[in-house]
């Protein structure tokens, strides 16, 4: 073999690589402990509550990548032992997935014995115990009932009471979270299934149908018989609950590049707003997270990253986050019929702390399984951990009773009238829709008789629900509702069946002065869906679409300047002629968009024009400022302009030319930074806090954000429409993160990265080693695709990839406190911090 230039480099990889795999060394005897447990974790997770202490019970090889988990009837912990999860071609372990049992023999709270309790299932994900004896363990494909009929402490009896039929097969978006209710009714979580059609079977032969619409709540007897959907619009339900009062929750796992994990207060007819059909990003305007579209409902709030089980315990919701490495503990806080909720966090761990499974000892402790890596695929690691209280803890905290208009929603649910579907409370309006769903013959109302809006809108939702096929008439009626909410709905429900005939109405209605900026993107939306039945990537609206949009006279201004908002920068429709057109336009906001469309823009001819608007005291503030942050590449010719505007009388002009100056390398006496004296080093979180606490400018943060010098955050993210999609859209990132992580994910990239967003690092068989972040692009045979730090698209032949690692460090430049002053920082902090201007932008 020849030795190729870096050849040594390609060896040290390539053995880094072979060294980071873990794997798993077979079977383990049932019986007694065959060894200690394994050396402590590298980074002990703290525990953040000091009445509460933490003890780690067992690890490999006596327990590996475990899932669910629970106690059954004597106190046992049964643990599920996953072992076909992504499961390697490599792996040694057994050939399914078993469920191992803890037995605590001594009474100190520590298991001394193991033994396995079941063996043979596929993709197992979450485990109960019910009060008829039997264990019930949800895998991807089925719900399984297990039975120990001789008590030998093996369950040699396994029946499966809810089948999955789909051919989809990936590990962990089929079934997943489950639930049993206070009267052993189950309940039984399905993911979005990759939109792959499926059938959900029951025992007693009914069949629900579905495919696209994403994740649904199932219910069903012990038996499986009586299987009914009683709730949709999630990403993956992976974890389900009840609370004393019989209140569904659930901690929604996962949703991609559009923050955040959800905990959710389920009730009948709940409509959460996500659907896979509208794509991944969950940024289409068909798909909404906080209940904005009509007929949806909306989050507790936000959780950790990537959120496992949640259980109900001493007057809180505890969850589990794989991604945050922590355990969470979640006080509720009434909010009219349902809650909110105050956060906070018990146990912190470090990389290799990931909880998943959770289950409530008879003492009050808590026992959590620990998959343990961040690698998906079975991996030979694994832990079990106690969180046990110090002392007896004193009373317990209880939940909160229902109030008024949570009893209202129960009256609602059971005997509904038309006051309950007008109630200014959603879950008191969801209910009434699941009564007026269950009564029956609501094809025969009378929608002229409907005054109110609200009640226009439950009443089609209680048609859908029943599962009616919408009639022409009902919807024609509703496309000409005086409401947009009615609209919005009725559109909706065109799209979500694919009903391509009313296209053409849908369109007409732009035509009028009364669609708003949500229905206007919505109407979009649901014609490009109608017309092609595919997304775009991100969700966005095609540029075909808007540039015929644009081309319409008869569209208002703003409309117009929200289509041109979203059209690719350099779409051949967008000549310098056309610009100018805009730049002209008597509506402000088209002329801003006009601006930001062509600061955009990558031909050089550009610069022209922006320094025009740049210098024209015609134009107001912001659009000049606009224009002048786009002349920062090319900030050398247009230096003596620049340096002109960074005198100018006022103030917004004056300091982005100064900043722009600053920013390109040109020194002036003007513009010369003045360094905070001791800046802080960028681990020093709380020093940085202190030194930003002051408000911040946000559309001075925004011109920083799309800048193209400096930070250039908008190579990678996206924000209210504009940017890159290499790294996760930062349009709501306010409303679920807290300013102190905004703060450490600007000054520390590489601390913390989602799993989505690790790059890789990648050995070539000519000896370079390259970064990249993986682009899942479809193309030809042999061809992987990758984007660079600068946000470039590069491809390699699949065969010259001789290995790769996923990569320590995030592709987000590191040292930007070196870069920025404080003021910057505080403008950035100001505008990501800040709620999104657009509540319905993709």
């Amino acid at each position: 073999m020849n030795r190729t230039p870096g050849h040594e480099s390609h060896v040290a990889l390539t053995v880094a690589v072979l060294a980071a795999i873990v794997i798993w060394h077979g079977g383990v005897q049932d019986g007694a402990p065959t060894r200690a447990l394994a050396d402590a974790p590298s980074r002990f997770p703290t525990v953040l509550d000091n009445r509460l202490q933490l003890e780690r019970l067992a690890a490999e090889p006596e327990l590996v990548t475990p899932t669910g988990i629970c106690f059954d009837r004597r106190g046992r912990l049964l643990v599920i032992e996953s072992h076909t999860h992504m499961r390697p071609k490599d792996y040694v372990g057994p050939p399914a997935d078993r469920i191992r049992r803890f037995e605590d023999t001594n009474g100190d709270g520590r298991p001394d014995r193991w033994s396995t309790f079941h063996e043979g299932l596929q993709l197992a994900m979450n485990i109960q115990q019910h009060a008829n004896g039997s264990v019930y363990v949800v895998t991807r494909a089925a719900l399984v009932r297990l039975t120990d009929r001789d008590g030998d402490g093996q369950a040699e009896e396994q029946t499966e009471i809810v089948q999955l039929k789909t051919p989809c097969t990936y590990p962990h978006n089929g079934l997943m979270g489950f639930a049993i209710r206070q009267d052993g009714m189950l309940l039984l979580g399905l993911g979005e299934n990759l939109g792959e059609p499926y059938r959900m079977v029951g025992s007693d032969g009914t069949e629900l149908h579905g495919g696209g619409e994403g994740g649904s709540i199932y219910r069903c007897q012990p038996d499986g018989s009586g299987l009914e959907r009683i709730a949709t619009g999630f990403w993956n339900p992976y974890g389900l609950c009840f609370d004393p009062f019989g209140r569904l929750f659930c901690a929604e796992n996962d949703p991609d590049a559009s923050p955040p994990c959800r905990l959710l207060h389920l009730v009948p007819g709940g409509d959460y707003g996500y659907q896979f059909r509208y794509g991944r990003s969950g940024r289409h305007p068909l798909q909404t997270w906080t209940g904005e579209l009509p007929g949806t409902l909306g989050m507790v709030c936000g959780l950790g990253e990537a959120p496992c089980e949640i259980v109900a315990h001493r007057g809180a919701l505890w969850v589990a986050s794989w991604g945050d490495h922590r355990i969470e503990r979640y006080r509720l806080v009434p909010a009219g019929a349902s809650f909110r909720a105050n956060r906070e966090v018990v146990v912190q761990g470090g990389p290799e702390f990931r909880p998943v499974g959770m289950a409530v000892a008879a003492d009050g402790s808590l026992y959590f399984s620990d998959w343990v890596a961040a690698s998906y695929p079975v991996h030979g690691r694994g832990g079990l951990w106690r969180l046990s209280w110090r002392k007896p803890p004193g009373p317990e905290t209880p939940f909160p009773a229902p109030g008024k208009l949570e009893q209202q929603a129960d009256r609602q649910r059971r005997n509904p009238t038309l006051a309950g579907l007008q109630s200014s409370d959603p879950f008191v309006r969801t209910a009434a829709v699941w009564g007026w769903a269950a009564r029956g013959g609501l094809g025969t109302i009378d929608w002229t008789a409907l005054s109110s809006p609200a009640a226009r809108v439950g009443m089609l939702r209680a048609l859908r629900w029943r599962d009616d096929t919408p009639s022409k008439d009902t919807l024609t009626v509703a496309l000409r509702d005086p409401s947009a909410e009615v609209r919005i709905d009725a559109i909706r429900w065109i799209a979500d069946r694919g009903l391509n005939e009313y296209r053409d109405a849908i369109l007409k209605l732009l035509d009028t002065n009364k669609t708003d900026e949500r229905e206007y993107l919505i109407i979009l939306a649901a014609a490009q869906w109608l017309a092609t039945g595919q997304v775009t990537h991100g969700g966005q609206i095609s540029d075909e679409l808007l540039v015929g949009e644009l081309k319409r006279q008869q569209r208002p201004l703003r409309l117009q300047a929200l289509a041109l908002k979203r059209l690719s920068p350099d779409n051949p429709f967008l000549t310098p002629k056309q610009i100018g057109t805009y730049l002209k336009s008597p509506n402000a906001t088209l002329r801003l968009e006009a601006v930001r469309t062509l600061g955009q823009q990558t031909s050089p001819d550009r610069f022209a024009p922006l320094a025009q608007v740049a210098g024209d005291s015609g134009q107001t503030s912001i659009v000049r400022a606009e224009a002048i942050m786009a002349l920062g590449a090319a900030a050398h010719p247009y230096q003596a302009l620049l340096e002109q505007l960074a005198s100018d009388a006022i103030p917004a002009i004056a300091r982005e030319a100064s900043r722009t100056l600053r920013l390109a390398g040109i020194q002036t006496a003007s513009t010369e930074r003045k360094h905070t004296p001791n800046t802080p080093a960028a681990q020093a979180i709380d020093a940085w806090l202190k030194l930003v606490d002051t408000p911040g400018d946000a559309e001075s943060g925004r011109r920083l954000f799309f800048s193209p010098i400096g930070p250039r955050c908008a190579i990678c993210h996206r924000l209210e429409g504009r940017g890159g999609r290499i790294g996760p859209d930062l349009t709501r990132i306010g409303q679920t993160t807290s300013r102190r992580r905004i703060l450490t994910s600007i000054l520390q990239p590489s601390a913390e990265m989602a799993p989505q967003y690790v790059p890789w690092a990648i050995q070539t068989d000519d000896g370079k080693l390259r970064i990249g972040m993986a682009y899942p692009r479809h193309g030809p045979p042999g061809q992987t695709y990758f984007y660079d730090q600068n946000g470039q698209r590069f491809t390699l032949r699949t065969e010259t990839i001789e290995a790769q690692m996923p990569s320590k460090t995030s592709l987000m430049p590191a040292g930007l406190e070196k870069q920025l002053t404080a003021d910057d920082l505080r403008d950035l902090l100001a505008l990501l911090a800040s709620a999104p201007s657009s509540p319905a932008a993709p």
